[in-house]
């Protein structure tokens, strides 16, 4: 469903898949590319992952999936210059009708909702703010560092949140 390289270490690459798992492949490699796939986690995609972000630095790297099924999930992959990648589930949300305002000519009737995720970016001058494109039309702005999502004027023009 979607694909992404690494923007430090162009032999890796990411990609999701249309069951939910995360797949990474090194393409440095002539034999055995795909070195690490999602478990199937509970709190995983059950649905497409429609896009994938890496947030690498030199002391960590991130990868942040959006999944059909509403799921922001946030995963930790350890490189080490000896074993394969891990990838392992470190935080998730999930966008539900209740961050679309009720007057929205595309918002749910269940304010329960999982609302679908179709696209995500990530801003150029800040890099825990990003965007989501939801599969209604709407586009949240949302946050790594928030601890619920989606921030500013899509929660704050929910009558749900004063």
């Amino acid at each position: 469903m979607c694909i992404e390289y690494h923007p430090i270490l162009p032999n890796l690459c990411a990609g999701g898949a249309f069951n939910g798992q995360i797949v990474i492949w090194d393409l440095s490699r002539t034999e055995d590319i795909e070195v690490c796939v999602s478990k199937n986690v509970e709190d995983g995609h059950h649905e497409p992952v429609t896009k994938l972000c890496w947030q690498a630095s030199s002391k960590s790297n991130m990868l942040l999936s959006l999944g059909m099924d509403g799921k922001i999930l946030k995963w930790e992959v350890k490189l080490s210059r000896y074993q394969d990648p891990e990838l392992t589930l470190i935080q998730g949300f999930v966008i539900t009708g209740s961050y679309i305002p009720r007057d929205h000519p595309t918002a749910p009737s269940s304010r329960t909702a999982d609302i679908g995720g179709t696209a995500m970016s990530f801003s150029h001058e800040d890099e825990s703010l990003f965007v989501v494109g939801a599969e209604s039309g709407l586009v949240l702005k949302c946050s790594t560092l928030s601890t619920e999502l989606p921030l500013d004027k899509a929660s704050r023009y929910n009558s749900d949140h004063p």
